[in-house]
């Protein structure tokens, strides 16, 4: 919704917009928190969701704050709304390429070598000697 304002002309509108701010940032929270449930090693949780935090209110509000009112002061605001919105418009494009072209491999690699290594662990707890899906497989002769 930010990206539009620099469009804006009549600040009213804004009331409409910015009514939605307490459920995207609380959207976000809650994304950083699943992710860090996901993955966190046992035992390090909080630890993950304290750096969480700590760089996402800490680091990059006071880091934000900071540039984007030296940039308002250079530039004025309208225009340094229609930059940000370029930068971040950028990004996720950026973003959506490395996914489909990078990514997604990485993480289909990562579930079958999980989805073998479960297997494995099933044939094992099994009492099953072997230790590859495809030893579980016997053709008895006719």
């Amino acid at each position: 919704m930010t990206r539009f304002f620099a469009f804006r002309r009549n600040p009213w509108i804004l009331i409409a917009t910015e009514s939605l701010e307490g459920f995207s940032g609380f959207l976000g929270i809650v994304t950083g928190s699943y992710y860090c449930a996901a993955a966190a090693p046992p035992g390090m949780l909080a630890s993950l969701n304290g750096i969480f935090s700590a760089a996402a209110f800490g680091l990059g509000r006071g880091i934000g704050t900071s540039v984007g009112s030296l940039l308002i002061s250079s530039y004025g605001i309208r225009s340094t709304y229609l930059l940000l919105s370029m930068v971040a418009g950028s990004v996720a494009i950026l973003y959506l390429v490395v996914y489909h072209l990078v990514l997604k491999k990485l993480e289909h690699k990562r579930l079958m070598l999980t989805r073998s290594e479960q297997g494995e662990a099933t044939a094992q707890a099994n009492g099953d000697s072997s230790s590859s899906l495809k030893d579980d497989i016997q053709v008895t002769p006719l």
